[in-house]
C-alpha cells in the first residue's frame, strides 16, 4: 500500500477536522437552542455563557479525532512517521 505524501495526508486531515467541528458546533447549537424563538448575547441562556462548553467540546473533538486516526494509520503502516518528520524539519 503506497503512503500518502505529508502534503496530502495534512489535507486530508484538515478536512477531518473541519467536518468533525462543523458537525459538532451543529450538534451543540441544535441541543442548546431548540425551540428557542430569540437568543441573547449575554445572561445564563446567552450566546457568550454557551459558546465557552462549546468551544472546550468543539476544540477536543476537532483534536482528538484526527489524532486518533493519525495513530492508527502509524501503528498500521499506512503514514511513515520517518517521512513525516524529516519533512517537517526543512
Amino acid at each position: 500500500m503506497n503512503s500518502p505524501t505529508l502534503q496530502s495526508y495534512v489535507r486530508t486531515e484538515i478536512l477531518i477536522g473541519a467536518v468533525i467541528i462543523a458537525l459538532f458546533s451543529v450538534l451543540f447549537v441544535f441541543l442548546i437552542f431548540s425551540g428557542e424563538s430569540q437568543i441573547g448575547m449575554t445572561g445564563d441562556g446567552g450566546l457568550l455563557i454557551d459558546s465557552i462548553p462549546q468551544g472546550l467540546a468543539i476544540g477536543l473533538m476537532g483534536a482528538f479525532f484526527p489524532s486518533f486516526l493519525t495513530r492508527k494509520r502509524i501503528k498500521g503502516g499506512q503514514v511513515s512517521v520517518e517521512a513525516s518528520e524529516h519533512a517537517a524539519s526543512k
